[in-house]
């Protein structure tokens, strides 16, 4: 009489504050359902597989938002090593294909030195890690060069210190790395 599901989730603070976080289900399909109910007071749950599928959506999407945070942390970077209006290239490039959920929530966060809001980078490095570890699919992706690249910037940030704060910190890594700002 007793069910089990994997069901890890994405959105960080602010989807969790608003009740608006992506709930990747794994497991029993009928299960998921049953409590879909539930997990509606959280966000939204989509049924991703069998026992697993759920841990394996997350690690499949950290290594999305990972890619989409150095390029957020890259394009700030540069933009205020130009001297460009950081805020209104963040508002101009945010409409085009550089928009994004990460771009729109941790590119302000950027703008603003606000570290500390949204989950610490460690769990980050964890979550690259498994995706590094992993055998999982039929055929197994073994070759996965940008997630590495990503694990090993987030990896330089907490060897500086900063394994406490959020993801938009890592622009303190490209910053430190090109002599920029502080």
């Amino acid at each position: 009489g007793c069910y089990a599901v994997d069901s890890p989730v994405s959105g960080g603070d602010v989807g969790a504050r608003d009740g608006a976080l992506a709930l990747l289900a794994g497991g029993d399909e009928a299960v998921v359902s049953w409590l879909a109910p539930l997990f509606a007071h959280l966000g939204r749950p989509t049924y991703m597989g069998p026992p697993g599928s759920g841990q394996s959506s997350k690690i499949a999407n950290q290594i999305a938002v990972a890619g989409a945070v150095v390029g957020a942390s890259e394009a700030l970077a540069f933009a205020n090593a130009a001297g460009l209006d950081a805020p209104l290239f963040l508002d101009a490039v945010s409409k085009g294909a550089a928009g994004s959920r990460v771009m729109d929530i941790f590119g302000e966060r950027m703008l603003r030195r606000e570290f500390a809001s949204g989950g610490s980078v460690k769990y980050i490095i964890k979550d690259l890690g498994m995706a590094l570890e992993t055998e999982e699919g039929p055929e197994g992706a073994k070759a996965l060069p940008g997630a590495a690249m990503f694990q090993q910037m987030f990896s330089a940030m907490a060897a500086n210190g900063d394994g406490d704060l959020s993801l938009q910190g890592l622009i303190t890594v490209v910053e430190r790395l090109n002599g920029i700002r502080k």
